[in-house]
């Protein structure tokens, strides 16, 4: 963690705790008009499949200033790659907000709106945070959890209301193991067959509201993760000047166990 991220996070430790007062938001129990929640995943099985979570708040009771927890996994099967903040709350109105990776016990967030403005949070702030994992080790299942014990001082599992401490209501992620799905890449439109259709699959799917693709890593023909304009481009150049042949799994049936499983649901021509 760089100085200026450092300075930004105690900086929030230190006006959360002229918010929150002496005592902890834990000694309060959890209240369920707060809440945090992290959707269940699966990941191969390999060693370095990766899954990427993300977080959400929602205010269902009176609005709250600002909001912070931490985010804690079993680090002898899961290895966090990074954290950062995600578009749900770089679009609210902050003072700031830190997201901190806290060695490889998780990450802690803190969240300040925009006080001086009497900005608040109400309903739901979907996408606070994401975090990749990659696997370190063997396993059927794991959580991972919202914690209150990472960070130095100890970031509190809390939600600011009127200037006081309230424990928001909980809810764990479970990563499981799930089978990954045979595909070949750029085979975009599933009809067994890698030509001039897929490209324009691709072009249809990104900027005309066309038909989701039953496998979104077919479509993504370079293998670097996204599917944008560089992959129906690709499909052209590999079809018509001579350019580079899609990443693997290319010409036949295969699997990429670093892709997220729910990124390829099916692909028919490999069933």
């Amino acid at each position: 963690m760089g100085i200026g991220a450092t300075r930004t996070f105690i900086g929030f430790a230190l006006l959360t705790a002229l918010a929150l007062g002496a005592a902890p938001a834990s000694s309060f129990g959890q209240n369920p008009d707060y809440q945090l929640s992290m959707p269940d995943a699966c990941t191969g099985e390999s060693i370095g499949s990766s899954v990427t979570l993300t977080a959400d708040f929602e205010v269902l009771g009176a609005s709250a200033t600002g909001f912070q927890y931490g985010v804690c996994h079993d680090n002898s099967v899961l290895t966090i790659e990074n954290a950062d903040s995600a578009p749900g709350v770089e679009a609210l109105d902050t003072t700031f907000t830190a997201v901190v990776v806290q060695g490889n016990d998780g990450y802690t967030c803190g969240v300040l709106m925009n006080v001086i403005a009497s900005v608040v949070v109400d309903g739901l702030v979907d996408d606070v945070t994401t975090a990749t994992y990659t696997v370190a080790a063997p396993f059927e299942s794991t959580s991972v959890d919202f914690c209150g014990t990472l960070g130095v001082p100890i970031v509190e599992l809390a939600a600011v209301v009127n200037g006081e401490p309230i424990a928001p209501e909980t809810t764990s992620a479970t990563i499981t193991v799930c089978q990954i799905t045979s595909f070949i890449r750029s085979d975009c439109n599933d009809d067994s067959a890698n030509d001039i259709a897929d490209g324009i699959f691709v072009l249809q799917y990104l900027f005309q509201n066309g038909p989701d693709p039953s496998c979104v890593a077919a479509c993504d023909f370079n293998g670097d993760g996204i599917v944008d304009t560089a992959d129906p481009v690709g499909i052209f150049e590999y079809q018509f000047l001579d350019g580079p042949a899609p990443a693997a799994p290319f010409p036949n049936c295969g699997v990429d166990e670093t892709i997220d499983p729910e990124d390829c649901a099916a692909q028919s021509s490999c069933e």
